[in-house]
């Protein structure tokens, strides 16, 4: 594999943990809840982030980023400091979301 394509896979991995790290710990908020890889795309190319050739980023993107880095064995280094989902912060969002699937099963 080329080292830009490793290189541009890294900062794209990067990008994704960083999103859902400040998005899962409520630092910030992108206006739609990342249920999938479409959706994170789609933040990603709001955010400027692009493929390897420029161009929009798309869920299969993510998930080649995903596959090569996996197989590679460039995802242990990348792993996001889980202790950030600890406390009273996150303990409250989880409420928050249980709460809120609830009543989202309970409407239907």
């Amino acid at each position: 594999m080329k080292k830009e394509t490793i290189s541009h896979d890294l900062k794209l991995f990067s990008r994704m943990t960083d999103i859902l790290v400040t998005q899962g710990t409520g630092r910030h908020s992108y206006g739609v809840d990342i249920e999938n890889l479409g959706t994170l795309a789609v933040v990603m190319n709001q955010q400027g982030d692009t493929n390897k050739h420029g161009g929009k980023l798309t869920a299969n993107t993510l998930k080649q980023v995903i596959y090569r880095l996996r197989h590679g064995d460039g995802l242990d280094d990348l792993a996001p400091d889980w202790s950030e989902f600890d406390g009273p912060g996150a303990l409250h969002r989880q409420a928050s979301n249980l709460i809120h699937l609830k009543s989202h099963f309970i409407s239907k």
